[in-house]
């Protein structure tokens, strides 16, 4: 009898759901306000405007004491005041965080998007090249969910579209600097 209860017993507690680990619950998402220039389609037309960038990590690697890699989707959103087009990107971005003390930390993305330039001039693209960093301030010590993000982004592809005085391919680009909050939700 006391080792069918042990037996039970252990059976019922393997059973249980491991604990979560804080540092990697990835139900939180940053979004934040920028100041952007796109190479607009034709001509790589510089074109500057507002941004709206949305991120969200889809997965995050075990935590480290200052490091952790990090798989996240970012979307940016820029309205182009010169050719009064809407520019779009979307996609994963692969990288890491550097954690430098209880408040301060930076990260490191990479990665490639949809491109879209909607408008009178509407053009679908690739980014083939994205990039982000940012300085990431935690507000309370211990405390991953809640971030403030200065951070800079930027994007170069090409846009599917023929464009005859333009032989460098490249012909898509987005760069810009953010502001971001992150919370949980």
């Amino acid at each position: 009898m006391v080792t069918a209860a042990l037996l039970f017993g252990a059976t019922a507690r393997a059973e249980e759901e491991p604990a979560r680990d804080p540092h990697r619950n990835t139900e939180r998402i940053a979004v934040g306000a920028a100041a952007a220039v796109t190479a607009a389609y034709p001509q790589s037309i510089a074109d500057p405007g507002p941004a709206l960038v949305v991120d969200r990590p889809l997965w995050l690697g075990k935590r480290h004491r200052a490091f952790q890699w990090v798989l996240e989707v970012e979307g940016l959103g820029q309205y182009g005041v010169w050719t009064r087009q809407v520019h779009l990107a979307l996609g994963p971005r692969y990288g890491f965080d550097l954690l430098l003390g209880s408040v301060y930390g930076m990260e490191f993305r990479l990665g490639a998007d949809a491109l879209l330039q909607a408008g009178d001039r509407t053009a679908p693209g690739l980014s083939i090249m994205s990039f982000s960093w940012a300085h990431s301030f935690r507000l309370a010590k211990g405390d991953d969910d809640r971030r403030i993000k200065l951070s800079t982004f930027m994007d170069a592809g090409v846009y599917f579209a023929h464009e005859r005085h333009n032989d460098m391919g490249f012909n898509a680009a987005m760069m810009g600097i953010a502001l971001a909050y992150q919370t949980p939700y």
